[in-house]
């Protein structure tokens, strides 16, 4: 009888930890290679680790070499739906000579594109007229006010700011050449938007 009594006992041991076992089989070793098995066609499994299947819309389609009147120039990773001025701002942005009518910030882009964004300058470091002859198009500078002074090539708000303070000092500019005596105008600024000017 107590022979009997010990074999259900142990018979009982057995048991549990064949059931423990089970426990931790299933929540710890099953279970977890469970999340990491995708399906196949058919019955067939096949593992496939989470970092292997994550796809993004910001996957790189390539790379584009952007030069030129551009603040950064240098090779960017582009994505399939990039368009120019997506690269333009990665670039830093245009610098202030920058001949921004004369490239299509729509264009999307293809992997190994060479851009280089033009200038207003030509070769002699002289400012390009060829498409800025139209007397209508040109700024009084005798008359504009800060928000049309910004409009010039290389003309920001100080010095926008600087032109107006001279004018009210000076009275207005006889020449365009004057306009070189204003702060922060020297050669290089006054060749850029002498075109664009009148007085």
């Amino acid at each position: 009888m107590r022979l009997t009594k010990n074999s259900n006992v142990v018979n009982i041991i057995y048991a549990f930890v064949f059931l423990l076992f089970a426990v931790i089989y299933y929540f710890f070793i099953y279970k977890d290679d469970k999340q990491t098995t995708i399906k196949g066609v058919g019955n067939d499994e096949q593992p496939v680790y989470e970092e292997n299947i994550k796809i993004t819309s910001e996957e790189s389609h390539g790379k584009v070499y952007i030069t030129g009147e551009i603040n950064s120039p240098g090779v960017y990773d582009i994505t399939k739906e990039e368009r120019l001025i997506d690269i333009v701002q990665k670039a830093g942005g245009f610098t202030k000579f920058a001949d921004i009518d004369a490239i299509n910030l729509a264009k999307k882009l293809v992997d190994e594109e060479a851009i280089k964004v033009p200038s207003v300058m030509n070769d002699n470091g002289e400012y390009d007229q060829s498409d800025h002859t139209n007397e209508d198009e040109l700024i009084d500078i005798n008359e504009a006010d800060e928000s049309e002074l910004v409009k010039l090539n290389g003309i920001g708000p100080a010095i926008a700011n600087n032109i107006i303070r001279y004018r009210e000092e000076n009275g207005d500019l006889k020449s365009l050449e004057e306009l070189k005596n204003v702060p922060r105008i020297g050669d290089k600024i006054f060749e850029g938007l002498k075109h664009q000017i009148k007085i």
